[in-house]
């Protein structure tokens, strides 16, 4: 193959503690024993209890005919109860509309902060599957303005296969002050 492989891992958090900086290390073996590696990383800086989150790494080209891809968590750093570096925020109404051919998908909804400091950082993490259940694209959309608390934000963003149809899209929202 002349071009390069995108790889998602998905990783869930079944604990009760919040996470973050999650990243993991992808390795690609081909049958005659050669390898490469990368680093994935997640469109999001927190992984919250019991949800997961892809993670993404890129293989540059040319790469075998036959590889086997593995993964190992490399860091997932745990966040003090007291901490206030993330703000409670939830998404609200949140829609999805594939396209025809399945290759893109536009997403709605709107994204809500609660507490009492308004976000200065507002991202949203789209996630999107086939009809196997596997990641087929993931994509960040970050908001560029101030949210302040009570005040409710629309966003619209489009999410991108790179492969097989879009069954369904997930998404995940973190805000900062």
């Amino acid at each position: 193959l002349e071009g390069g492989l995108w790889c998602f891992v998905v990783v869930t958090n079944p604990g009760s503690d919040r996470l973050e900086s999650v990243s993991a290390r992808l390795r690609l073996a081909s049958p005659g024993g050669e390898y490469q590696e990368a680093d994935a990383y997640s469109p999001l800086n927190l992984l919250e209890p019991g949800t997961q989150l892809s993670l993404a790494a890129y293989f540059p080209g040319p790469l075998p005919q036959e590889v086997q891809i593995t993964a190992e968590i490399l860091t997932a750093l745990p966040v003090p109860l007291d901490d206030s570096r993330y703000l409670p925020a939830r998404l609200e109404g949140m829609a999805f509309e594939v396209a025809p051919g399945g290759l893109s998908a536009e997403v709605s909804g709107e994204i809500l902060v609660e507490g009492e400091t308004q976000a200065q950082t507002v991202w949203v993490a789209l996630t999107a599957y086939d009809t196997a259940g596997k990641v087929v694209g993931l994509r960040r959309w970050e908001n560029e303005q101030p949210l302040p608390v009570g005040e409710r934000l629309a966003f619209v963003a489009q999410v991108y296969s790179l492969g097989p149809a879009i069954a369904r899209v997930e998404a995940q929202v973190e805000a900062r002050p």
